[in-house]
């Protein structure tokens, strides 16, 4: 990974109460589906058991 990124209201601390996080991942390499689809059932599960919503971009 070459670099992860919070954007959007909790960037800016204007988070409310049910607000989703934002993050860039940016990757060293090009981005394939799997890939893709790895770091989003991760942030899933993560969401899931920390009880937020996070809102991936992926770039590479």
């Amino acid at each position: 990974m070459h670099d992860l990124i919070l954007f959007g209201s909790y960037a800016h601390s204007t988070e409310k109460e049910h607000s989703d996080f934002d993050i860039l991942i940016i990757l060293n390499t090009p981005v394939h589906w799997e890939l893709k689809s790895l770091i989003r059932d991760i942030c899933y599960d993560v969401s899931l058991d920390k009880e937020i919503f996070i809102d991936s971009k992926i770039l590479g």
